[in-house]
């Protein structure tokens, strides 16, 4: 569902944002960029959440704002943890600086599909860190041990 809602924010976004609303995007992608570069997890974090703030306000769609805030509550611990992983840090990057452009472009197919691509993406990484800790603590991209019962 919040994929969903992150294309369509994507679509309103890219017709009603102006230069100066996505400047300042800009501006908060560069301080992501900072923070995990510098290995401050918690920095890099927090500006992923106001990168998505900004990008929702962008809409001007208050029902749609109501709505993505209550799913957004519900799943910040969840990203936190997703964003814990280094590899998971640097795709993100990548994924905001192209939605960004998509955005600059005023592109409403690229820019949905990569909203909707980052927020799926996201999942399947969680997914497999959830897979991993039931299965005794490995990571995506760790071997699991060897069960030995």
């Amino acid at each position: 569902v919040r994929a969903a809602m992150l294309a369509l924010c994507a679509s309103e976004a890219c017709e009603h944002a102006s230069a100066e609303e996505l400047l300042e995007l800009r501006a908060i992608v560069a301080v992501m960029q900072e923070a995990a570069t510098s290995g401050d997890r918690d920095g890099y974090y927090w500006g992923n959440v106001r990168f998505h703030e900004r990008f929702a306000e962008l809409t001007r769609n208050r029902t749609l704002l109501r709505q993505l805030d209550s799913l957004v509550l519900r799943s910040l611990r969840f990203r936190r943890r997703t964003l814990a992983n280094p590899e998971r840090v640097r795709r993100s990057i990548a994924d905001h600086s192209r939605l960004l452009t998509a955005l600059e472009d005023r592109d409403t197919v690229l820019a949905s599909a990569l909203a909707s691509a980052n927020v799926l993406g996201a999942l399947r990484i969680l997914e497999q860190m959830l897979d991993g800790d039931a299965r005794g603590g490995a990571r995506p991209g760790e071997k699991r041990p060897i069960s030995r019962g």
